[in-house]
């Protein structure tokens, strides 16, 4: 009974010191937009795109304020290394990525200075859209409430 009661003691502590510093940190959201090779159009309903781009649009429009702001811009980087030389690669990849902008200036009223974007000649034929989002303390002190109630049952 001893030991269950110092694991116990021991597991709660650990619970109170570590998830406050976790409700600190920042979680990186990252969204992954797919192309045909050799091709610059974005095709919504390929290849997953429909589902990624719906998750997206919930997570701006749960952060839309503070993107408005300016306080949390959407990272953009674009893929292609389907093409024959580097420059032709960076141009397809800066074709699509502005193809990703412009979907989600029109579908979410978000402007263009909330992106910022690199252009990569490697690595495929994609898009990520990244956003670092504050992760909500009170959550994780509700977890940490609902543990400490648990232990003591």
């Amino acid at each position: 009974m001893s030991r269950k009661i110092t694991f116990l003691t021991l597991f709660l502590w650990l619970m109170t010191v570590t998830f406050p510093v976790i409700a600190q940190q920042k979680a990186d959201t990252t969204y992954t937009f797919r192309f045909v090779p050799q091709k610059d159009m974005f095709y919504v309903p390929w290849n997953g795109n429909d589902t990624e781009l719906a998750r997206l649009l919930e997570c701006i429009e749960s952060n839309k304020t503070t993107i408005l702001d300016g306080k949390l811009p959407l990272y953009v980087d674009d893929y292609c290394n389907s093409r024959g030389s580097e420059a032709e690669n960076l141009a397809t990849a800066k074709i699509r990525a502005n193809r990703v902008k412009s979907e989600l200036i029109t579908r979410a009223d978000i402007k263009e200075e909330n992106f910022i974007t690199r252009n990569h000649a490697t690595e495929g034929d994609f898009v990520t859209v990244r956003l670092t989002v504050q992760v909500k303390e009170t959550a994780v002190m509700d977890t940490d409430a609902e543990a400490r109630r648990k232990a003591e049952a």
